[in-house]
């Protein structure tokens, strides 16, 4: 055995360090209660420490879950949102863009006599389907209702000249033409329309031109005289190449043509102020 002191071999049995006189232990030198019990304190500090340790991280993932949580909820609510006010964009701008929907709600409007929405509707429509007949006539209608007469004529007769072949424009044109007695317009309608049940029902609007007896451009004897027919209405004329109106010379017997050239036009008007065409002819006479 070594001196703990100096490291001198002691012989056997011998208790004190024969060199430097340091006590000998024979027994070995063993932790004591204190010192265990001092390290399971320690360590135990340490196991709390960990676990402590362990926990706040728990607790500040759990902080952070919920957070994230939140953020990615509210995330969703908003593309969520997003795509709603997208669908309903879309959905009101697919009305807006719709024929039908607005044509629609221009009746609707109309049946409860709030005409200048119904108007608005009915524009909407149109700017949809500018050559749709059925709308335009119908905005005429609105028209009418709110007393803008002058209005609805010029719809209907941009809806006629578009579409010659919608009777209802026609209709609506003629009957409106009619409440103003405006019958010059109505002859000018019958006379453009290929509706054979207009023309016969609105015939007698019409003036038929009027027809000589001389035939134009011939050269005729001293006293040949002139007559002028016409099925219905007034004849008037004139021998000097002029317009003849109403206030112009009336037709009542045979005209006897001067020598020379007579340059002569003719016009009849119907019982509703209505001109025909005028007829023209030249005569010379010898």
């Amino acid at each position: 055995m070594k001196c703990e002191n100096c490291g001198y071999e002691i012989p056997q049995g011998k208790v004190f360090c024969p060199v430097c006189g340091y006590e000998v232990r024979l027994v070995p030198d063993f932790t004591t209660v204190s010192m265990e019990r001092q390290q399971l304190l320690k360590e135990q500090a340490e196991l709390e420490r960990r676990m402590r340790r362990k926990a706040e991280a728990e607790a500040r993932r759990n902080r952070v879950r919920p957070a994230a949580a939140a953020a990615g909820l509210s995330l969703i609510i908003l593309i969520a949102s997003g795509l709603a006010f997208l669908m309903i964009f879309y959905i009101r701008q697919h009305a807006y863009m719709n024929f039908g929907y607005q044509k629609t709600h221009a009746e609707k409007e109309f049946r409860n006599e709030n005409y200048p929405l119904a108007l608005t509707f009915c524009d909407q429509a149109l700017a949809i389907r500018p050559d749709s007949a059925e709308c335009g006539v119908f905005k005429a209608k609105i028209l009418m209702k709110m007393d803008n007469a002058f209005g609805a004529e010029s719809v209907l007769r941009g809806v006629f000249e578009a579409n010659p072949s919608s009777l209802e424009a026609c209709e609506e044109l003629l009957s409106l033409l009619l409440s103003r007695e405006d019958y010059d317009g109505v002859a000018e309608i019958v006379r453009a329309t290929d509706f054979q049940n207009i023309k016969a029902a609105y015939g007698k609007y019409l003036s038929d031109p009027p027809t000589f007896s001389l035939v134009s451009g011939n050269t005729y004897s001293k006293g040949t005289r002139l007559k002028i027919y016409c099925k219905s209405g007034t004849i008037y004329y004139t021998v000097d190449g002029t317009t003849p109106n109403a206030s112009s010379s009336l037709y009542k017997e045979p005209i006897k043509l001067k020598p020379g050239i007579s340059r002569v036009n003719a016009v009849c008007i119907n019982q509703y102020g209505v001109k025909s065409k005028v007829v023209k002819a030249i005569y010379t006479v010898e």
